[in-house]
């Protein structure tokens, strides 16, 4: 039997650093294992802890966005804010000193060798077109100067009668602005013997006489309308000197006082008992500096109609005519107001100065029923 040797590993010098190496070896290994183990959540709180970052970043970003977007937006309603209140106070000044055109008024109205004259003004400080009526219809037309002021000169006569002449201008939008006088001319057969009346259209408005016939100054004094009902409410209207004091006496008790107006006329109210059956003693007195410079005095019946009165006085070179054309806009309507005073005119071709005339109210029944019978009676002929 044939013995076969064994073989034994055979060491080296070096077999011990061999080993020693290979735990080296392993030690590393072990060591690279444990450090990729640890480092691998480090990586993770590191990848998480920059999404915070990032979302923290973005986060803020938003917010100061928002904000400056909020604050963009504050500020332009602020100025917006800013302009319309800015706009708004540029439109009250505006509309506070803009220059519209203005009613025109009239200053002067006469006709004198054959002319007619009439002036002025609008109101405004600069040239505009004044439209002149005659009647309702177009008359003439005429440029203010940079004034605002007028001169208009009709170099013909106007035809013998009444005629009513009006004012209007036109705005920004072309819409008429009228003026609230009319002038109500007469024109008589003997030019010394015209008549012009300033009348405003305001109810119970004094009106004025701008050219009184030949031998009657204007600014004496004289009443020229009363108006009254039958609470005893009264109304005086007329002409007086520039400025004076009108003293106003009912059978000689003072009723009441009023200063007459720079241009000359003076409207004063009161209130007293009035009965339809007595006859009143009406006495005006114009004062100036503590003296009484001129006294007129007039017999004055109420007569009620539809429980009110208007009265006129005639002044000298009036007629029925132009007492109708005066109150109601149409001559032919003499017929009320001579129905009305049967009682003191038997002719209507005949009045006398100081005579008080009752005129019934344009909505008054005895005014619409008189009107009403004559226009029928006068389509009958």
């Amino acid at each position: 039997m044939v013995e076969m040797n064994k073989k034994e590993p055979s060491f080296n010098n070096n077999s011990g650093n061999g080993g020693n190496e290979q735990k080296y070896n392993n030690k590393n290994q072990n060591e690279r294992f444990n450090h990729n183990h640890k480092s691998a959540p480090n990586q993770q709180k590191v990848l998480v802890g920059a999404i915070i970052a990032v979302c923290l970043i973005a986060l803020i970003y938003w917010i100061v966005s928002a904000s400056s977007t909020k604050k963009n937006d504050a500020l332009v309603s602020e100025a917006n804010t800013t302009t319309e209140q800015t706009e708004k106070k540029e439109s009250f000044w505006s509309s506070l000193f803009k220059s519209e055109p203005k009613k025109p008024t009239f200053d002067v109205a006469r006709t004198q060798n054959g002319e007619l004259l009439i002036s002025g003004r609008v109101n405004e400080k600069k040239e505009t077109k004044v439209f002149i009526l005659k009647d309702e219809k177009a008359f003439a037309e005429e440029m203010s100067d940079k004034n605002g002021e007028f001169v208009y000169i009709h170099s013909q006569r106007l035809p013998e009668g009444q005629a009513k002449f009006s004012l209007y201008v036109l705005d920004e939008q072309g819409n008429r602005l009228y003026s609230e006088q009319d002038i109500i001319f007469s024109i008589s057969h003997e030019p010394s013997q015209d008549l012009a009346v300033m009348v405003q259209n305001k109810e119970s408005s004094a009106s004025k006489v701008l050219q009184a016939p030949a031998g009657e100054n204007i600014g004496e004094l004289y009443l020229q309308n009363l108006d009254y009902d039958e609470d005893g409410n009264m109304i005086f209207s007329g002409s007086a000197a520039a400025n004076s004091t009108v003293n106003v006496y009912i059978n000689n008790n003072l009723l009441k006082s009023a200063t007459a107006t720079s241009n000359g006329t003076f409207a004063i109210k009161g209130e007293t008992d009035l009965d339809s059956d007595e006859t009143y003693n009406i006495r005006i007195d114009m004062v100036q500096f503590g003296k009484v410079i001129k006294r007129v005095s007039y017999k004055f019946t109420p007569n009620f109609i539809d429980g009110m009165g208007s009265s006129y006085i005639v002044k000298k070179g009036d007629n029925l005519w132009n007492i109708a054309y005066i109150k109601y806009d149409n001559s032919k309507s003499y017929v009320v107001v001579f129905e009305a005073n049967k009682n003191q005119i038997k002719d209507p071709n005949l009045i006398y100065p100081n005579q008080i005339l009752s005129v019934p109210r344009k909505e008054s029944d005895f005014y619409i029923d008189t009107k009403k019978e004559y226009e029928e009676k006068e389509k009958a002929e």
